[in-house]
């Protein structure tokens, strides 16, 4: 018994004498470790207290009641480099906030597009100055500032929109329904391939502010925009007469509205979307309308009625026409009336795509993968 406590305490012996030895050194991120050699003793027992208390700093060793420390590595930490510089997304320095566009080198560029956007909320009618309710709250607002690129990529066009923060409405007070229907991608093809197959005339058109043309049937009230206070009428509010930007039930409401205005006119929706409008002629032949949100393209065989068409349109909303279709939901088309085909490519979104990840200089290729891969159901 004796002998297997001895030996037991010979290992514990050699196991102690290969942890190294850690020393007090100059402040640094690393530190200097001495390895203790073995069957070696250390100094350690005799410099203890006599009340049997250790040194204030002990060290390591086999004899030694100290805890062990741990060892720590060596090697500096770096962070990962998670987030490289050519995935930044850059604002190309659009303001973000009212006192930032007044304060930027472009701020007279700045306020003529915010003057330009309350000159159409006016014109509108959007709302009106009222005292707030007891137990209601405004609505807070905000301006938004876009830089947009044009057709010659020279000057960018400076876009400002006036936009509620619908994220403060409560629903069954200010809010009901809010679904809003978008046109599918497949009838957008089915369209296209129809325009293609018949030689029809395409035309594309830009409804402008279009989400200030539905009408509101919930009593909605907003904080007055900053810049635009009139003196003597700091305490009014805005009380909403009309859909503004940002409120829940806008794309609802301006859908409403527009699907009214082009039944009114002989259209009618299809049952399978409700984005696709379509009148039979008097010669037999279909025109059809489609509409994503403020985008509207228009197709038939005869120019002269797809012109009468825009014009009753003109007289209900504020729009822009942007002759043949060039460019419908970041796709550029290509038609060819002669050989009835239309192209559509991609080729400005990929090459942002590339920009974006700097892969200019990447190798292409003349199919996106090899002739010989097969894909399995």
């Amino acid at each position: 018994m004796h002998k297997t406590a001895e030996r037991s305490i010979e290992v514990r012996k050699v196991f102690f004498s290969e942890v190294p030895t850690l020393h007090e050194g100059p402040t640094h991120n690393t530190r200097s470790v001495s390895r203790v050699p073995k069957n070696s003793r250390t100094e350690s027992s005799d410099s203890a207290q006599p009340n049997g208390s250790t040194l204030d700093h002990p060290t390591l060793t086999p004899d030694a009641t100290s805890p062990v420390i741990p060892r720590r590595s060596e090697r500096l930490s770096q962070p990962l480099d998670m987030y490289s510089p050519r995935i930044f997304i850059i604002d190309a320095g659009e303001p973000t906030s009212y006192e930032e566009a007044s304060a930027s080198a472009d701020s007279a560029t700045w306020h003529l597009a915010m003057e330009s956007e309350m000159h159409s909320i006016r014109a509108n009618k959007t709302w009106d100055l009222v005292d707030l309710p007891k137990n209601r709250r405004a609505l807070p607002c905000k301006w938004v500032y876009r830089l947009k690129e044009t057709s010659d990529s020279t000057t960018p066009k400076y876009k400002v929109r006036l936009v509620a923060k619908g994220f403060r409405q409560e629903y069954g007070v200010d809010f009901g329904e809010i679904f809003s229907p978008v046109v599918k991608m497949t009838t957008l093809r089915f369209m296209l391939g129809v325009v293609a197959a018949d030689n029809l005339e395409l035309i594309q058109l830009d409804v402008k502010m279009a989400f200030l043309h539905g009408d509101l049937q919930e009593e909605i009230y907003m904080e007055k925009l900053k810049g635009f206070v009139a003196t003597g009428q700091e305490h009014l509010v805005c009380q909403l007469r009309k859909s503004l930007y940002g409120l829940k039930q806008a794309p609802r409401q301006w859908y409403k509205k527009f699907d009214d205005i082009i039944q009114s006119v002989g259209f009618s929706n299809s049952d399978e979307d409700h984005c696709l409008f379509t009148k039979i002629a008097q010669e037999g032949s279909p025109d059809f309308v489609i509409i994503y949100v403020d985008d509207m393209l228009l197709s038939g065989r005869h120019i002269r009625e797809l012109t009468k068409l825009v014009w009753k349109l003109w007289l209900k909303f504020s729009m822009k026409d942007l002759g043949l279709a060039s460019h419908i939901f970041g796709m550029k088309i290509s038609q060819h009336c002669e050989n009835r085909q239309l192209f559509l490519s991609q080729t400005d979104y990929i090459g942002r795509v590339f920009e974006r990840f700097n892969m200019q200089s990447a190798k292409y290729a003349s199919t996106p993968l090899p002739i010989h891969l097969r894909f399995s159901q």
